[in-house]
């Protein structure tokens, strides 16, 4: 069964909490009107540092579906100095 994190950012330097993608990986949903830039970050397991993701800034509301079976840890967020006006909100599921 999929676990599901949200998160209203309304600031820079904020993240939804680490969710592990199943083995069928998952989705990122964006949502609001907002002028941010949200980024996705990754944390292989045994790992200590978050890395960002090869997938572009998201500055629109939009889905995507996150193909990943290695079970990473997954984090979503906007970052400093990528804040202007939100919210912003972000849900991350696990598949």
């Amino acid at each position: 069964m999929g676990r599901t994190v949200n998160k209203e950012i309304t600031a820079e330097n904020q993240w939804t909490d680490p969710i592990r993608m199943g083995i069928h990986g998952g989705t990122l949903t964006v949502w609001g009107s907002f002028t941010a830039g949200v980024i996705l970050q990754t944390r292989p397991d045994g790992e200590t540092e978050w890395v960002p993701t090869a997938d572009d800034t998201i500055t629109i509301p939009c889905s995507k579906r996150l193909n990943d079976s290695t079970r990473s840890e997954y984090r979503a967020g906007v970052p400093t100095g990528a804040f202007t006006l939100g919210p912003v909100n972000v849900m991350l599921k696990s598949s």
